[in-house]
């Protein structure tokens, strides 16, 4: 199964999942999303940028109606496929507040980031934060299309060539995210 067939199942089972759900559903609680969109990655060393594609699943739990935890593990494919990038984001997030329909948030996360460039055998392992600005629009009580921007800085310091590691070489990127998606808020 490709990642698109995923998502679109998953964007089904969703649906069907909220339109079985009761008025009381509210926002607190778990909730399980998945995402896509476009992706533009600047390094510091480098002139130029890498656009692309960008594919991910989102955990979290909200505590409180403003207040939660959110935990996201995803996919960026650039260059038409030479360059392919994952990465995994934990951290908290605040619901600005909560109307009958927008739901908009924030969120503060550590992000883990692994690059590869296949056809040079050259592969970066690196951490850093990421900030997001986004927003839950509700279709029905438990199903919201989830659109936001994300804007992430990540320190590359494991850099290997051909499998070799090369010493000394540190590089700084700065990736920004822009993505769509359905979110599913279970009780």
């Amino acid at each position: 199964m490709t990642t698109n067939q995923f998502l679109i199942a998953a964007t089904v089972l969703m649906f069907l999942l909220g339109t079985m759900t009761s008025e009381a559903l509210a926002q607190k609680g778990w909730y399980l999303g998945g995402k896509f969109g476009y992706d533009r990655m600047q390094f510091d060393l480098a002139s130029e940028h890498r656009n692309g594609n960008n594919y991910e699943i989102d955990f979290g739990h909200n505590f409180t109606d403003s207040f939660g935890a959110y935990f996201t593990v995803g996919g960026s494919v650039f260059d038409g496929g030479d360059s392919r990038m994952g990465f995994i984001e934990i951290g908290p997030r605040l619901v600005l507040w909560k109307g009958p329909k927008l739901q908009p948030y924030v969120d503060v996360l550590a992000r883990a980031a692994t690059i590869d460039n296949g056809p040079f055998s050259f592969s970066q392992t690196g951490f850093g934060g990421s900030g997001t600005i986004g927003a839950h629009y509700f279709l029905k009580y438990a199903i919201a299309i989830n659109g936001s921007v994300s804007v992430s800085r990540v320190n590359f310091n494991d850099v290997k060539f051909a499998g070799i590691k090369v010493e000394g070489l540190d590089d700084m990127a700065t990736n920004v995210r822009f993505r769509l998606g359905l979110s599913f808020f279970f009780r």
